[in-house]
């Protein structure tokens, strides 16, 4: 019934050449191969209006199902299947061979298009707006659940000679063993733990040293205080992997920095990460980050510290835990918002609508995400904003959206006894999927 109905449908399908490739282009279907054992690739109508790179990497992936005879494949995988319907394992092992040809093209088109992440970016894509229903096909849009795992065999780390390191590795164990068995056991027990957090940390060969002028962080009479806390966020969120945190892939990179005199961050490297990408991303935000230098005996103090970071697409949060961060204050000439006499009114609400509605991530908006981001900034005397800050978002993406609706806002100033003042005002900017005006009252701090 499934290949009559692939029959049916393709009788509507056209001729066309894609990237230098004869094709069928269909209404809906694909992008896949059809066929078992003369395959042809078919393309959506929606794909021929994509750019030609995305064009060139969807019919490589198919044609490398073609080169391998997946198709071919798959019809005796469903044959088996078919003939023990009852053979719960059978169906099971059906799913894992689907999901092993696509990781098996990923791998082999990526070794020629080195853009990880553009290839990511279309399979997003493709999995959101492509369907091959439930026709027999190998096909660039598979189960949503495989996502995540081609996403996984994507970005982890390659690993060379793997057999050359198992091997190395199975005779240093070995040798290891035979060493600790000529050693005596010690007269008393001995605990080993690890403890994560500011100044406790494990001591790996890669750890920073300590040297002349630095000392470790539990020496100071002052811990370090984050004075950049919002930068940081929003550095962590602009840094988090986007195929990581497409895929919700969360993680956690222990940093290791040498925070200097000044509050700068002299050296920072990762000790571990749950994700290699993670670490990176990691140590490329806390080497921008700015602290309240620790003080020993009253004097500041260059310091050595671990610092845990993680990544929680969840909730739409990167974040550090457990580090103090200095509040930003109102500032001089600067009051709260609740002490004016007169609240400064939106006067350009149109224009700040239009861009949160522009700014929607259409990915979360097709989905039907919704959520706020609060932002924090200053009204001046002249009704414009400045010192824009992202305080919170209830997904990352929303971040950005909210901080340039709040940088193009314009406001009849605030007054105090009767002279307009500039004032540190906390604004929610709501995304739903019926975007309504922003709120003219901000809120106070």
């Amino acid at each position: 019934a499934l290949l009559g109905a692939l029959s049916l449908r393709r009788r509507g399908w056209r001729r066309a050449t894609v990237a230098g490739v004869p094709v069928l282009v269909s209404a809906s279907t694909g992008p896949a191969v059809v066929g078992f054992l003369r395959g042809r690739i078919v393309l959506p109508e929606w794909a021929l209006a994509w750019d030609g790179e995305r064009q060139r990497m969807m019919v490589e992936h198919e044609r490398e199902h073609l080169r391998a005879r997946d198709p071919l494949l798959l019809l005796l995988a469903f044959t088996a299947a078919a003939a023990f319907p009852w053979n719960a394992a059978l169906w099971w092992q059906l799913r894992r061979l689907r999901l092993a040809m696509e990781v098996d093209c990923d791998a082999r088109v990526l070794r020629r298009h080195s853009d990880v992440r553009a290839y990511g970016l279309l399979l997003l894509e493709v999995g959101r707006v492509a369907s091959s229903g439930r026709l027999p096909l190998v096909a660039l849009t598979e189960p949503p659940s495989f996502l995540e795992r081609r996403i996984h065999a994507m970005t982890r780390p390659v690993l060379q000679g793997r057999i050359r390191r198992a091997v190395l590795s199975t005779a240093i164990c070995a040798g290891a063993l035979a060493l600790a068995a000529a050693i005596p056991a010690p007269a008393g027990g001995v605990a080993a733990g690890v403890a994560f957090g500011l100044g406790r940390h494990p001591a790996p060969a890669d750890t920073i040293p300590l040297r002349a002028g630095v000392i470790d962080v539990r020496q100071a009479t002052e811990r370090p205080e984050l004075v950049n806390a919002l930068e940081v966020q929003r550095l962590l969120q602009n840094h988090y992997p986007p195929l990581l945190r497409a895929a919700g892939v969360t993680g956690t990179a222990q940093v290791q920095m040498v925070i200097a005199e000044d509050g700068s961050v002299a050296e920072a490297r990762v000790l571990e990460a749950t994700h290699a990408a993670l670490g990176e991303a990691a140590v490329a935000v806390m080497r921008q980050a700015r602290f309240r230098p620790a003080k020993r005996d009253g004097r500041p103090v260059a310091v050595r510290v671990q610092l845990p970071v993680k990544f929680e697409p969840g909730d739409g949060s990167a974040r550090l835990p457990g580090v103090p961060a200095v509040s930003a204050g109102v500032g001089e000439g600067i009051v709260d918002v609740q002490a004016l006499d007169r609240q400064p009114e939106v006067r350009n609400r149109e224009e700040v609508w239009a861009i949160l509605k522009e700014g929607y991530p259409p990915l979360l908006r097709d989905a039907g995400i919704m959520g706020e981001a609060m932002v924090e900034f200053v009204v001046t005397a002249e009704g414009a904003t400045s010192d824009v800050r992202l305080v919170s978002a209830s997904h990352a993406a929303f971040g950005e959206p909210a901080l340039a609706a709040a940088r193009a806002m314009r406001f009849t100033p605030g007054e105090l006894g009767g002279r307009a003042t500039a004032a540190r005002v906390r604004m929610p900017f709501a995304f739903t999927l019926s975007l309504p005006e922003p709120s003219a009252a901000p809120e106070g701090r």
